[in-house]
């Protein structure tokens, strides 16, 4: 089980992810403009681009807080001048990647549920024929939301 409830924490998750998934070759996180703004010509695809996450916090009565994180990955391959059998083996590659990713955060993370939504396709785009896939999901952990004194002026 994984800690997630911090935002490095939870970046550095998806991080960690692509660097021990087989032939996933790099990672972006943040908004559209971060993924706009990669070099193409010196990123090594596929890329596992992690969309920036929003947080929830809950409670359930039984002084039990728990944090719900809603994010979105992406893995994207650039083909560029390949013919359309060479895309499709693009397609092919980039699905069976996604859907390693997703087994792995299943197996890793008891606060995430495979959800109804649709693993949607992505293409192209930035004019640079990227291709892939896209899932949104959640995560929920347990979140520490004591009160420390010390982070105060003045507190008791």
């Amino acid at each position: 089980m994984n800690n997630l409830q911090d935002f490095p924490s939870f970046i550095n998750y998806f991080r960690q992810l692509q660097a021990e998934k087989k032939g996933l070759n790099s990672f972006v996180h943040g908004g559209i403009n971060r993924m706009a703004s990669l070099d193409r010509s010196t990123t090594t695809y596929p890329v596992l681009w992690l969309e920036t996450p929003s947080f929830t916090p809950s409670e359930n009565g039984a002084d039990n807080v728990t944090g719900t994180w809603s994010a979105a990955i992406v893995v994207l391959d650039h083909t560029g001048d390949m013919d359309y059998a060479e895309e499709d083996q693009a397609w092919a590659d980039t699905l069976k990647m996604l859907n390693s990713l997703l087994s792995r955060i299943k197996r890793d993370n008891r606060g995430f549920a495979l959800s109804k939504r649709a693993v949607e396709p992505v293409s192209p785009m930035f004019v640079t024929d990227l291709v892939g896939w896209r899932y949104e999901f959640e995560i929920e952990d347990y979140l520490d939301l004591c009160y420390k004194p010390e982070e105060w002026e003045g507190a008791e």
